[in-house]
């Protein structure tokens, strides 16, 4: 279930685009296609995978800067996602961060399962209000 709610950068009605499953993960331990386990809160793991997979890190790291670069395009994905949305792939972890393990463990949220498994997720907590209005409204036709 947890994986499908990262899959799905999943977030309530409540939590606007600041507090979804992108804004709130911590870390993540995600299991490749190639069989690779990524713990990317540890240490001894992130150091294992980039002896195994530097190429790909370096690839995600040189892709950030290009797009950090292009001014154009680097503002079309800060626009893109300063509104709610949930499809495709986070492309803005490459705008967001220049770790290349954070951007990997941020572009898996909402991949749908095409990057990796997610088999575990660690998300920070957040404060809610005290006092949380929902409002509806029925209309007799559109």
């Amino acid at each position: 279930m947890i994986g499908g709610i990262v899959a799905n950068n999943s977030s309530g009605m409540c939590c606007g685009v600041l507090q979804n499953t992108y804004h709130t993960l911590k870390s993540m331990r995600i299991i490749f296609s190639d069989g690779t386990l990524l713990d990317t809160s540890s240490e001894s793991s992130r150091a294992q995978f980039e002896k195994t997979h530097g190429a790909m890190l370096e690839g995600l790291r040189k892709l950030s800067i290009e797009v950090r670069s292009d001014q154009q395009l680097y503002e079309k994905i800060v626009r893109k996602y300063k509104i709610k949305n949930t499809t495709g792939y986070s492309l803005n972890a490459l705008v967001d961060f220049e770790d290349p393990f954070e951007i990997l463990q941020h572009l898996i949220v909402g991949s749908e399962g095409t990057l990796a498994f997610v088999g575990m997720y660690l998300s920070i907590t957040i404060s809610i209000s005290i006092t949380i209005s929902i409002a509806v409204h029925l209309f007799g036709t559109l």
